[in-house]
Formats: structure tokens, C-alpha cells, sequence
């Protein structure tokens, strides 16, 4: 059985993302050793992570297509 790591997440809008990035950067003045945001490390909203048999990931995929499908965005 051939495992795969997925991460289902929700990227938020321009203005949550400044925040997020302002947040950081103040966070990162006291603890400079800190998770730092950049090109590579957006803020998002993890909504499942989690290991799925390479054999299923289509139908993980379709599941999720389908949840974005019928349930209402926040904006």
C-alpha cells in the first residue's frame, strides 16, 4: 500500500494575509527565531491533513471539489 500526505487549506483574502504578514513580522522583533512568513510560508487555514492510499487520492480530490461545490464562501 503506497501512502501520499495531503493537506486540505483555505487561503484567506489580501487583507487577512497583511495582517497575518504585520503579525509576523512584530511577533518576529521578540523572537527572532520564529516561523517567518514569505514567499514560500503563506498563512492559510489548515483544514485536514493527513496521510490517503495514493489508490484513493482521486476520490479524496472529488470529495473535496464537492464540499467547495455546495457549501457557501464566507465572503
Amino acid at each position: 500500500m503506497t501512502l501520499i500526505a495531503i493537506n486540505v487549506l483555505l487561503d484567506p483574502d489580501a487583507a487577512t494575509v497583511e495582517k497575518a504578514q504585520v503579525t509576523n513580522a512584530r511577533l518576529r522583533k521578540n523572537y527572532p527565531d520564529g516561523f517567518a512568513l514569505d514567499a514560500n510560508h503563506a498563512p492559510h487555514i489548515t483544514i485536514l491533513q493527513q496521510f490517503v492510499r495514493t489508490a484513493d487520492l482521486e476520490e479524496v480530490a472529488n470529495a473535496v471539489a464537492g464540499v467547495l461545490r455546495t457549501e457557501q464562501s464566507m465572503r
